[in-house]
């Protein structure tokens, strides 16, 4: 058995026995196991494990009687200065070990209570991604909302270009580079001499930004004249900041100013440039309405109507008419504000004929075509007609085929009558 093997292994030295007498020779005595001492040479084991068990379960069956449970002794405190040795394993490199609270919390605490506490937080979590996702914007939406602040972006910047030349002091970059630094120099004069005063119809009041701005108007030789006569020994603190607000106020003139006179020149550019295009855009215009008109005259069915015809002079008269008519509305526009009410709707009834005119060109085209086809139709059997006169013999051809209506009778006339 396991558990003999065991107890053999661990037997206690012959030493332990009684002596024998050394007259006798008595037989050699059967070694005595001592659980106790076996146990005593171990670690000893952790209360209720499986191994404190088995040891309880060893004295028993040496000693018969249920040993109480040894209390453990607690390990001595390392000396002073002693680094005292980890307990456990080394945690993994970038974990952080536990501290004893945090341990003692989960030794006592239920597992099943662990697992409803995550249980929890991953509810909690699950509705907050929810919420979160309602929230959202759609990946099409937000791809036309990304396009739309780009054309907004765009337009802005435009508007902003624009502005440059039409109104520059009002523009971003003035307000920018300009007006901030001036506003700016401006407070921190009037904080730095706000403690100073001057004497002003034998009164004395605290300095004020008109004082200033008296100084900045001025030369640089009156200004100084009246700040030393006005503030003595402060003459030169208030002249430094007179002169970085006249600076900067010299700045912004000079910005305005060249944006005039570049806003003057762009507005000559874009105008010679529109004139240019304008031109252009006129030339070839020109040529293409030549051109349509020309290929609309060879064509083989419609090029007759556009053409005058040698000696007829209703066709010439109305050919003119209807020609002035269309060239004269497509020449007027009936937006043009300068117009008086008759003439606007004059305008109107000329580009309505012309209207109605080339939808009415469509039916009866198709109404001329019929007819003209019918026309052939009927020439045709006249001409059979023309053709079957008697000859001057007085007999009649026999026509060809099976003779029906009034060849049937002429036959049968034929065949009745007397030679005279």
């Amino acid at each position: 058995m396991p558990e003999a093997a065991t107890l053999e292994a661990t037997a206690a030295t012959p030493a332990a026995a009684t002596a024998a007498p050394a007259a006798t020779a008595a037989p050699a005595a059967r070694p005595e196991i001592k659980v106790s001492e076996m146990l005593s040479n171990t670690a000893p084991a952790k209360p209720g494990s499986a191994r404190d068990k088995m040891n309880q379960e060893l004295r028993k069956r040496a000693t018969g009687v249920t040993p109480q449970e040894t209390p453990v002794k607690p390990a001595a405190a390392p000396a002073e200065g002693v680094e005292s040795p980890p307990m456990g394993d080394k945690p993994a490199e970038g974990v952080v070990a536990d501290t004893p609270e945090e341990k003692a919390k989960k030794a006592k605490t239920n597992p099943w209570k662990l697992v409803d506490e995550y249980k929890a937080k991953l509810a909690k979590l699950e509705a907050d991604h929810l919420e979160t996702s309602k929230r959202a914007i759609d990946k099409t939406e937000w791809t036309k909302t990304q396009e739309r602040l780009t054309a907004e972006e765009k337009r802005n910047k435009d508007l902003e270009d624009e502005i440059r030349y039409v109104n520059y002091s009002k523009s971003k970059e003035f307000q920018e580079k300009h007006q901030a630094p001036y506003d700016a120099a401006w407070k921190r004069a009037m904080g730095d001499l706000k403690e100073i005063t001057i004497e002003d119809n034998g009164q004395q009041r605290q300095l004020g930004a008109r004082d200033i701005l008296d100084l900045v108007n001025m030369s640089l030789p009156k200004a100084r004249e009246a700040a030393e006569a006005m503030f003595g020994s402060m003459a030169n603190d208030v002249m430094n900041h007179r002169n970085k607000i006249r600076e900067l106020a010299d700045n912004q003139n000079a910005a305005l100013e060249e944006a005039r006179t570049s806003g003057a020149a762009r507005d000559r550019e874009r105008a010679k440039q529109s004139e240019t295009q304008r031109g252009e855009m006129q030339k070839t215009v020109t040529e293409s309405w030549t051109k349509a008109n020309e290929s609309a005259a060879a064509h083989p069915e419609v090029g007759r109507f556009l053409k005058p015809v040698e000696g007829d002079v209703e066709w010439n008269s109305r050919l003119e008419r209807a020609t002035k008519l269309a060239d004269q509305a497509f020449g007027e526009n009936p937006l043009v504000p300068n117009l008086s009410p008759e003439q606007r709707n004059q305008i109107i009834e000329r580009h309505a004929a012309v209207r109605n005119r080339a939808i009415a060109y469509s039916m009866l085209k198709y109404e001329n075509g019929k007819h003209t086809a019918r026309i052939a139709e009927l020439e045709a059997k006249l001409k059979e007609f023309t053709a079957s006169e008697p000859p001057a013999g007085g007999s009649l051809p026999k026509p060809a085929g099976k003779a029906n209506g009034m060849d049937s009778i002429r036959q049968g006339l034929q065949k009745i009558a007397r030679p005279w």
